[in-house]
This record gives structure tokens, C-alpha cells and sequence, in this order.
């Protein structure tokens, strides 16, 4: 023969159930002290809830309609969305992708980036101090030659732009 099981034990094991229901039990209380239709109401935001599209369908009509016919770079759009995107979040609906999820991909990205980047393992450059500096007289030579409106090739315009800038 079984115990009897007491109402505190059944709280206690059903206690999160209990309180949904009570919760989703005023809601339609309101609705229903409103003049509206709970079952309806209901109704309604399943059908909405059914028209958002999931990651992959966004992704593709992302792709088709505007990727493909507006920019150039699309094909690696598709790559990083095949790659990153779609492993990570594929099936999930567009309003219920939880931040713990776009975290973990972003945190995944960077961490990939960080380990395959072509400047990892290379020092910073030493910088070498010149041995010689054009005096100011040269300076002024350098320009004289370089005067707009005489003749001069384009390499007397790159002198004159390095020596300014």
C-alpha cells in the first residue's frame, strides 16, 4: 500500500508547475475582464509565433534578396553564415535565440581568429634611425625643382609629396 501523499509534498516536487499555471491562469483572467477572447488571444500568438522564420530561412532569404543582388562579397557572407552562424544557431526560431548562444559563437569566432591569424609569432618591427637627414638648403632645392607648372615627372611629384607629409 502506498502513502498517502500530503499537499506540501505535491507543492513541493510540482511547485514551478504550480506557479506557471496560476501565472498563464491570470493572464487569461485579464484578457477575459478585458472583453477579449483568451483562446483566441492564444490562438493568434501561435500563428504569429509559426510565421517567424527559423536562422537558416533568414539566412537564405538574407542571401537571396539582399547579398546576391547588392553586394559583391556575398559568397563569403554565405561562407561565414555556413561556417559560424548556422552550426551555432541553425533551427532556432529569430526571436528566441538566447544571448548565451550568440555569445558562445562570438566568443568561438574570436578565438579561431586569434589562433589562425598570419601575425601571430611576428615581433613588432625595430625602427631604424636614418643616417642622414636632408639639410634645409637641400629642402629648398628639392622644392625648387619640384615647382608646379614646370616641366617634372611624376617622380618629382612623389618627392615633392613625401618631403611635405
Amino acid at each position: 500500500m502506498r502513502p498517502a501523499l500530503e499537499v506540501a509534498d505535491v507543492f513541493h516536487h510540482h511547485g514551478e508547475a504550480f506557479r506557471q499555471a496560476r501565472a498563464w491562469a491570470n493572464a487569461w483572467n485579464v484578457l477575459a475582464k478585458d472583453g477579449r477572447d483568451p483562446a483566441a488571444e492564444e490562438r493568434r500568438k501561435v500563428e504569429a509565433e509559426k510565421r517567424l522564420p527559423t536562422i537558416r530561412a533568414f539566412a537564405a532569404e538574407y542571401l537571396d534578396r539582399y547579398a546576391k543582388s547588392n553586394t559583391r562579397s556575398w559568397r563569403e557572407d554565405e561562407r561565414l553564415l555556413n561556417h559560424d552562424v548556422l552550426p551555432a544557431l541553425d533551427d532556432l526560431r529569430i526571436d528566441s535565440v538566447p544571448r548565451r548562444n550568440i555569445v558562445a559563437m562570438l566568443d568561438a569566432i574570436q578565438a579561431r581568429e586569434i589562433e589562425t591569424s598570419p601575425f601571430v609569432g611576428i615581433g613588432a618591427a625595430r625602427e631604424r634611425t636614418r643616417g642622414r637627414m636632408l639639410t634645409d638648403d637641400e629642402i629648398r632645392r628639392l622644392w625648387g625643382a619640384t615647382v608646379p607648372g614646370a616641366e617634372h615627372s611624376s617622380r618629382q611629384d612623389a618627392w615633392r609629396y613625401a618631403s611635405c607629409c
